[in-house]
């Protein structure tokens, strides 16, 4: 889930354990934006480390945002610093702000900040929050130590030996009297360095103990300091919050005096909206009238204008009356002029066949007299075979007889032959005039009956116009006395308007007083909160003037202090020495 405030929360640990070094912007952006100069800007974190329990606050307060910061373990108070307290916290944790914000939680886009560094900077980093720097250090300070000891025994084994080469042993035993002098002479010394040395230690404790009572009432003082700043922050945030709800609640009185101003204007509104609705009815019904008006015309119109056209349809009907007869005997003649052309045709084969008849006749007489005149009367007769003699010439005659018998035979058959084919032409463009004339009729038949169709639709629509008409005069009838003034209406809605206008007002109004009770409640809280404030800035006041803090005189004891322990620490070095000097004089 991106933006609930998962990094605000963690951000807030962190800002709260080690302060402004945690923080990803400057302080300045770390208030949320609209809060007031003098409010606080506070965390506080409660968690459990080894079995202890720490308790810590952090916060900026007035304008420069000054920090402060309180730690608590198993309820004992550690510091009121805010430095104090994230050396103390980053102590107990193992880890510093870069170390939590790298290993516990990792920033948005900050999820590859250990691969970026350096080797020596990861190894550092990692060995902080394991907690291995301090053994690291511990390793340090023994390797130290070590070539502390080395350098000094090579200084031992130095000192064996003078710079003529002699050992020293045998100079020292020819000074061995004159060291025992100097041991005779270093232990007074000795013995009154530890005699003032042990009264400096007497006077640090007695320094360390009134710098502790300091101390405790310089916490104390911050303590209550810190409180009476946060009371007087709370006493201007009551204060400014009366006012505002003194403001809110005298507004509201405002409205109330309004409202009761207004209220009978109230009854008003409803006498008029209820005026309004009559109107509105009668309007409608005004309007209605109107419309079943203009309808009744257009009606009365249009059953006029289709009595004419049905009027006029009925006309052209009486003159196509006993066209289907027509149409008939039309059809009749035309099927006796087809009946006469099929006897027509049957006589022109007949005639053909007669013609082909003949003059296949013909040409076989032609060709027997053509064969006959070539034989002569001295040939032979192709049927007996005898000479033709004296039948020769009666064969010819008859042969010419018989061929001109069988023309004009063939020419009289061709005659009537082509007589038929007259009539049969004279019987086709008749029946082409009785096909045309039959069209034509069928013509007027069909405009007849597309007559009486439109003449039964006209007569079936001007039955339902006058039922529509008697329908509208029926639903006119009532309403012929209604009469509608607009300028009543007019002035109906426009105080209707101003009213509404007053209504609404009072509507709102209604809301808005209806919370007097819980302003005046809040006005009432706020100034028990003001009272009980300032009574408790009166006794944090009390309690800081009975502290009698002196921040000059803590600041001298805890010169003092510092100084009695320089001087506790030279006179130990100082012992040290002589101690040192004579250990080496005995050795």
């Amino acid at each position: 889930l991106n933006g609930v405030g998962k990094t605000t929360l963690i951000e807030a640990i962190g800002w709260v354990l080690f302060g402004h070094h945690a923080a990803r912007t400057t302080k300045e952006l770390i208030k949320r934006d609209g809060a007031s100069p003098h409010e606080p800007c506070r965390v506080a974190l409660e968690f459990e480390l080894e079995g202890d329990g720490y308790s810590v606050v952090r916060e900026m307060v007035g304008k420069n945002l000054m920090p402060k910061a309180s730690l608590q373990i198993n309820g004992k108070l550690i510091t009121n610093n805010a430095d104090e307290a994230t050396e103390v916290i980053t102590e107990k944790i193992g880890m510093d702000y870069l170390s939590f914000f790298t290993s516990v939680f990792a920033r948005q886009k900050e999820l590859n900040a250990l691969s970026i560094m350096k080797a020596a900077e990861r190894k550092r980093l990692v060995l902080r929050m394991l907690g291995i720097e301090r053994i690291e250090k511990s390793i340090q300070t023994i390797r130290e130590d070590k070539r502390d000891n080395e350098k000094r025994i090579e200084g031992i084994k130095a000192a064996t030996v003078d710079k003529e080469g002699r050992k020293k042993i045998d100079v020292l035993s020819s000074t061995q009297g004159e060291l025992g002098r100097t041991q005779e002479r270093l232990l007074p010394i000795i013995k009154e360095i530890e005699a003032a040395t042990s009264i400096k230690e007497k006077a640090v404790e007695d320094a360390k103990e009134e710098l502790e009572i300091g101390t405790r009432n310089y916490e104390n003082y911050v303590a209550l300091s810190g409180k009476l700043s946060e009371r007087r922050s709370d006493l201007e945030n009551a204060s400014k919050r009366k006012e505002e709800k003194e403001k809110e609640l005298a507004d509201l009185l405002v409205k109330k005096k309004r409202l009761d101003e207004i209220a009978d204007k109230e009854t008003r509104y409803f006498q008029f909206r209820e005026k309004k609705e009559q109107l509105d009815a009668l309007r409608e019904n005004y309007q209605r009238k109107l419309e079943l008006v203009k309808r009744e015309k257009k009606t009365a119109l249009e059953l006029q204008k289709r009595d004419e056209n049905l009027n006029g349809l009925k006309e052209q009907r009486t003159e196509l009356e006993g066209v289907e007869e027509q149409v008939k005997a039309v059809k009749l003649e035309i099927e006796a002029v087809q009946k006469q052309k099929e006897r027509i045709h049957a006589s022109l084969g007949a005639f053909k066949s007669q013609v082909v008849q003949t003059k296949k006749e013909i040409e076989e007489r032609t060709r027997k007299k053509k064969r006959i005149e070539e034989l002569g009367s001295e040939g032979e007769c192709p049927l007996c075979e005898r000479k033709l003699g004296s039948h020769y010439e009666w064969l010819l005659t008859k042969l010419h007889e018989e061929l001109q018998t069988k023309r004009e035979s063939l020419h009289s058959i061709f005659n009537e032959y082509k007589q038929k084919k007259e009539e049969r032409a004279s019987q086709e463009r008749a029946e082409e005039l009785l096909i045309q004339k039959d069209k034509e009729r069928d013509k007027r038949v069909i405009e007849k009956r597309a007559l009486d169709t439109r003449i039964a639709h006209e007569e079936r629509e001007l039955e339902r116009w006058k039922t529509e008409l008697e329908l509208i005069q029926a639903d006119l009838t009532p309403l012929m006395a209604v009469e509608f003034d607009a300028n009543a209406y007019k002035d109906v809605i426009s105080a209707l308007n101003d009213l509404e206008v007053v209504y609404r007002e009072m509507i709102g109004l209604r809301a808005e007083i209806g919370r007097i009770g819980d302003v005046k409640s809040n006005v009432q809280k706020l100034r028990d909160l003001e009272r009980t404030t300032s009574e408790a800035i009166s006794v944090l006041q009390r309690q800081i003037e009975e502290l009698a803090f002196d921040k000059r005189e803590y600041e001298a004891k805890k010169a003092n202090y510092d100084r009695k322990k320089e001087e506790l620490t030279e006179s130990r070095l100082k012992l040290l020495a002589k101690r040192n000097e004579f250990e080496n004089v005995c050795r």
